[in-house]
């Protein structure tokens, strides 16, 4: 038998795999050549410490977890509880209010152009526009806050004591439960 054969009957061995050539031709092979016996018992151990080089992530990623919100996207807000976008809808409302102001004294003082209301109207209706968009984002904020429960507290407390739903967020238990059976 070549060694490339047996190599490859060896790796399909090792990975659990079904062999191409039967195992006592492989065994065989292996017992009468020192370099296949090298290869062997050297994949065998590369295989088992690839596994051992990932890092646990398990803490890190259910500390995550329980800190983000339900839909994984951090808000920002400011002391108040309002988010940065209904503070930007309403800033800009309140910019476009004021430049229509500036405007309408323009046009009524006569130093303004004949194209100036429309540019007013404009101004108004999209400050109106923002204004509502704000408003409407906050109530659905103050909605959505109040319907979708966080994490830490959609878990009733008898689900809670119940063991078998600390083993879930128990990761050391279900390693410890999967060694030992």
């Amino acid at each position: 038998m070549r060694c490339e054969v047996a190599r490859e009957s060896l790796s399909a061995r090792i990975d659990g795999e079904r062999e191409s050539v039967p195992a006592a031709r492989v065994d065989e092979h292996v017992a009468q050549c020192p370099a296949c016996q090298r290869w062997y018992s050297t994949a065998q151990g590369m295989n088992f410490a690839a596994a051992d080089l990932a890092p646990d992530l398990s803490a890190t990623i259910l500390e995550a977890s329980q800190t983000s919100e339900p839909d994984g996207i951090t808000r920002r807000h400011n002391a108040d509880g309002v988010g940065r976008a209904v503070v930007a809808l309403h800033a800009a409302s309140v910019a476009c209010a004021v430049a229509a102001v500036v405007l309408s004294v323009g046009y009524l003082t006569g130093s303004a152009p004949l194209w100036y209301p429309v540019v007013q109207i404009v101004l108004a209706v999209v400050a109106i526009a923002l204004a509502v968009a704000a408003r409407v984002r906050s109530r659905r904020r103050g909605r959505a806050a109040h319907q979708i429960p966080s994490a830490a507290t959609s878990i009733d407390d008898d689900a809670r004591d119940d063991d078998a739903a600390s083993d879930v967020t128990d990761l050391a238990a279900l390693r410890a439960k999967r060694k030992a059976g």
